[in-house]
C-alpha cells in the first residue's frame, strides 16, 4: 500500500487534483488564538478528479520542518509559528510513540499523487462532494491523504477541514502556522482526559463544516470562475471523520439536509438518522452498538481485527519505513488502509451515488481483517 516516501498510486480512473481554501468567519472569535482573539480562521484542502497537463508535477515534500505534512499552497517563505509550542511538536511526539529519529526525516520526503490546481476532469462531472474531518492531536487536514486521494481518483470531490490549535498543525498561505500545545491538559494524549472540550470543539467544528459546504456550493455554481464551477453535485454530500470527526459526521447528518450519508472512524457518534458506517479498531468494537441497533436507515459496523486506533487515523501511513517498529505487525498498516479505502468508497458509492456496491454484500477475501455487520441495508 505504501512506499518508502509515500503511498501507492490511487486505483481509480482519474488523476487527482488538489487545491486549498483559506476560510474566515468574522462573526466568530477563534478560541485557540492568543488574546485578543481574532476572527475564526481555518483551511480546507480539496482533492478532486483531474486532467493534468502531460508535464504537470505532483505535490511532494514538506514546506518546513517540523510541521510535517504536504501543505498547499506553499507559503512564500519560512513558516512563522503563531504558537511557540509548535516548534517542538513533532520532536515531542516521536519519543512518545517510541520511534527513532529517522521518523523526522522520512516525513519530510513524503510524495503525493496530487497535481496542484490541475484542470477538473470533465468526464467525472457532476462529482459528488465529501467532507472530511480529522480528529484531535496528531491529525492534520492532510493526515488521511491516501484515503482522500483514493476517493478523488474515483470521481469524488473531497474537502478536508483543518482544526487550528486542536490538531497537529495548520499552515496558512502567508506562512503562519498554528500548532497545538502538548502541555495543554485539554489536548492530553489520553482521550478520556478531553472531557467537556469535546462538546465545545464539536460546536466549533460544525460551524466550520457548514461554511465549507457553503463554500463548495458557491464555487461549484456554473459561472463562478472557480475550477469546480459546474463540476460538483451540489444537492447531495457525504461526510466522514476520525474520532471526534466521526461524531461531527453523525451530527452534521442529523442537522444539515445536504448530508445524506456519513462514516465514523473510531468515533463515538450517537444516534444517526441517515445511512451510516461505523468503523472500529479492535479495542473500540461496539462503541456505537446502541446507535447501530436503533438506526432507522441502513447502518453498518465494520470491525478491523487487531487494529489499533492509530491504524484508522491515516497517520500510520506516513511512517511506512517504521511499520514493523511501531505498533504495527508486518505490514498490517497497509492492509488496514486498503480495507478502509475499499469500504469507504463502497459505502459512498451506494448511499451518495446510488450505485451497486458488492463489497457491502458479502465478506471480501481481499480484506481478511475486516468483518462487516449490516442492519437495514435493504430499506
Amino acid at each position: 500500500m505504501c512506499t518508502l516516501f509515500g503511498w501507492s498510486k490511487p486505483s481509480g480512473p482519474y488523476a487527482v487534483g488538489l487545491t486549498a481554501w483559506h476560510l474566515e468567519d468574522v462573526r466568530r472569535p477563534d478560541p485557540f488564538q492568543a488574546e485578543p482573539a481574532g476572527p475564526r480562521e481555518w483551511m480546507a484542502q480539496v482533492w478532486y478528479p483531474a486532467a493534468p497537463a502531460p508535464d504537470a508535477k505532483t505535490l511532494g515534500g514538506t514546506v518546513a520542518f517540523p510541521e510535517a505534512g504536504v501543505w498547499y499552497p506553499r507559503p512564500p517563505g519560512p513558516l512563522v509559528t503563531r504558537q511557540e509550542p509548535v516548534a517542538s511538536t513533532l520532536r515531542q511526539l516521536i519519543p512518545r510513540y517510541g520511534l527513532p529519529g529517522l521518523a523526522f526525516h522520512q516525513v519530510t520526503h513524503l510524495q503525493t499523487h496530487a497535481y496542484p490546481e490541475a484542470p477538473f476532469a470533465s468526464a467525472a462531472a457532476p462529482a459528488p462532494l465529501l467532507l472530511f474531518s480529522p480528529g484531535y492531536f496528531i491529525e492534520t487536514l492532510t493526515s488521511s491523504s491516501a484515503l482522500l486521494e483514493e476517493l478523488a481518483s474515483h470521481g469524488y470531490v473531497v474537502a478536508s477541514l483543518s482544526h487550528p490549535g486542536q490538531s497537529f498543525a495548520t499552515v496558512f498561505p502567508d506562512g503562519r502556522s498554528v500548532g497545538m500545545d502538548l502541555g495543554d491538559p485539554r489536548l492530553s494524549a489520553d482521550p478520556s482526559a478531553l472531557g467537556a472540550l469535546d462538546d465545545a470543539s464539536l460546536a466549533l467544528w460544525l460551524d466550520d463544516a457548514r461554511l465549507v459546504l457553503d463554500e463548495a456550493q458557491r464555487r461549484g455554481l456554473p459561472g463562478s470562475g472557480d475550477l469546480l464551477a459546474g463540476q460538483v453535485d451540489l444537492g447531495r454530500a457525504g461526510v466522514f471523520g476520525v474520532a471526534l470527526g466521526g461524531r461531527l459526521a453523525a451530527e452534521l447528518c442529523r442537522s444539515d439536509a445536504r448530508c445524506v450519508a456519513g462514516i465514523s472512524l473510531d468515533g463515538r457518534s450517537g444516534a444517526v438518522d441517515r445511512p451510516f458506517l461505523f468503523v472500529y479498531s479492535e479495542g473500540n468494537r461496539g462503541l456505537n452498538q446502541d446507535a447501530w441497533a436503533q438506526a432507522r436507515q441502513p447502518a453498518y459496523q465494520l470491525g478491523l481485527r487487531r487494529a489499533r486506533p492509530l491504524h484508522l487515523s491515516g497517520v500510520s501511513g506516513w511512517f511506512p519505513l517504521l511499520a514493523q517498529l511501531a505498533d504495527f505487525e508486518a505490514g498490517s498498516v497497509y492492509r488496514y488502509q486498503q480495507a478502509i479505502n475499499g469500504y469507504t468508497r463502497a459505502f459512498f458509492d451506494r448511499h451518495v451515488r446510488g450505485r451497486e456496491a458488492g463489497l457491502l454484500e458479502a465478506p471480501a477475501a481481499e480484506h481478511p481483517d475486516a468483518h462487516l455487520d449490516v442492519r437495514g441495508a435493504g430499506s
